[in-house]
């Protein structure tokens, strides 16, 4: 039988140098929360960036289908060719990534709805929703995409799968440039280091393990969650500002 969907352990050394690679970027990621004083909003890149932006997007979904055709037909030909089966893995995973993506769907549509207008409000859902998952998937993808069953020729499936999986996540996170309500903040940074520290941890208990058991599947998950968390903070209102805003605005006792 050939196990397609499921990565393999780290062991030994790799394991090792993977968790301390972790723990290194959780603390760079903990450095630049902590340095960062103020939000940076995005910068709009007006209708035509947008536009191509969202060009983008759709071609990228486009061209993952036809990939996972050809990736698919790949697997079939060479477990044709071998004899053997192709084993497919149960996903424990896709349900709460769903579940994460529509809560915070649900609350940056809520926070933004009376600061921005519902159109506003509506496309930030869409862009906070979408980056919690691609933040988590991106690095992610990077590492277990060295431990998949890939079919022959090797390293022509592998990226043929994977270029457009990346393309898709920059597309996604490009959307939060559309919408005026995004910004770059510490409690972003803070969130995505938790994310790499609970993946260090994931790393030295199960060799980063694919989520088939308790242990991993634990990992996996909380990690997801704070991978949304990072997403809804990126649409977080600026209470400090408009405090700020509203003081100024407000009549002066001396007048």
């Amino acid at each position: 039988m050939i196990q397609y969907s499921q990565w393999t352990s780290f062991t030994g050394t790799t394991r090792i140098v993977l968790t301390c690679v972790l723990l290194v970027i959780a603390v760079v990621l903990a450095l630049a929360g902590w340095r960062l004083r103020k939000t940076h909003a995005a910068r709009h890149g007006g209708v035509v960036i947008g536009i191509f932006v969202a060009v983008i997007w759709v071609l990228s979904v486009y061209i993952l289908d036809w990939v996972q055709i050809a990736y698919g037909l790949a697997i079939h030909n060479e477990v044709v060719a071998s004899g053997q089966t192709a084993v497919g893995s149960k996903n424990p995973i896709t349900r709460f990534t769903i579940l994460f993506a529509l809560i915070a769907f649900v609350l940056i549509f809520v926070w933004l709805r009376k600061r921005y207008g519902w159109k506003v409000a509506l496309v930030s859902a869409i862009a906070g929703a979408g980056a919690g998952p691609v933040m988590f998937e991106f690095p992610f993808d990077w590492i277990i995409m060295w431990h998949l069953n890939v079919p022959d020729p090797v390293a022509l499936y592998r990226w043929l799968y994977f270029m457009p999986l990346f393309l898709f996540i920059i597309a996604t996170l490009a959307i939060c440039t559309l919408t005026p309500a995004a910004r770059l903040r510490r409690e972003t940074l803070f969130a995505l280091a938790v994310m790499f520290l609970l993946w260090a941890g994931w790393a030295i208990t199960t060799g980063f393990a694919y989520p088939s058991s308790t242990v991993p599947l634990l990992f996996n998950v909380s990690s997801k969650l704070v991978a949304a968390v990072a997403g809804v903070m990126i649409f977080l209102p600026d209470f400090k500002a408009e405090k700020l805003e509203k003081l100024a605005a407000a009549p002066s006792l001396a007048q």
